[in-house]
């Protein structure tokens, strides 16, 4: 009982720490890449992080 609570509590704070690893790695290259592009739309690209925010809160 014990141990598969552990394995499981590893494999959760794996696939967190991967998930959360993705999003940041995916974040800064969004921001490298469309630094340009996110000064001219600043607004549209607001609203486009604050959905993807929410979005990865509901995922946990």
């Amino acid at each position: 009982m014990l141990v598969t609570l552990a394995v499981h509590m590893r494999r959760t704070a794996l696939g967190m720490y991967t998930l959360l690893w993705a999003f940041l790695s995916w974040g800064v290259c969004f921001v490298k890449l469309g630094e340009r592009k996110l000064l001219k739309r600043k607004q549209n690209s607001m609203i486009f992080l604050r959905k993807t925010v929410y979005a990865f809160q509901w995922s946990l």
